[in-house]
């Protein structure tokens, strides 16, 4: 599979979640660096998403949409993304595990709401946010 490939089958989203199960195991130097590199791999993995892509599965007798791709989405989550380098960048002087860790399933929650295809998934991104 090619990079734009995986980039279309795979929500931006994931990478956040990504980053927020890694950050608890890097020294306090290496989280902030984290932060900040996973904001910028977003925002590169949105520049190659095609608009129409889309990800579909079968739960409870429901067909859910978890990633979506319109010109829309693609606006916000270049946005969110910015937003999230902004706040890394922000919050490089803490020492706190969580207060990163949050912030990056925030920032990751609110791109998967963005791109999400369906009003259930929208609803579990947006109660991650809460």
């Amino acid at each position: 599979m090619t990079p734009v490939e995986i980039a279309n089958s795979l929500p931006p989203a994931l990478i956040f979640f990504a980053g927020a199960l890694l950050l608890p195991f890097l020294p306090s130097k290496a989280r902030s660096i984290t932060f900040i590199a996973v904001s910028v791999l977003s925002f590169l993995w949105i520049l190659l998403l095609e608009e129409g892509s889309a990800t579909g599965l079968s739960f409870l007798n429901l067909e859910l949409i978890p990633f979506r791709v319109d010109s829309l989405s693609i606006g916000f989550g270049y946005l969110f993304s910015v937003v999230a380098f902004a706040g890394g960048l922000y919050a490089c002087h803490l020492k706190s595990k969580g207060e990163q860790i949050a912030a990056l399933l925030y920032a990751g929650a609110a791109l998967g709401a963005v791109f999400a295809g369906d009003l259930f998934t929208l609803f579990v991104f947006w109660e991650i946010m809460l």
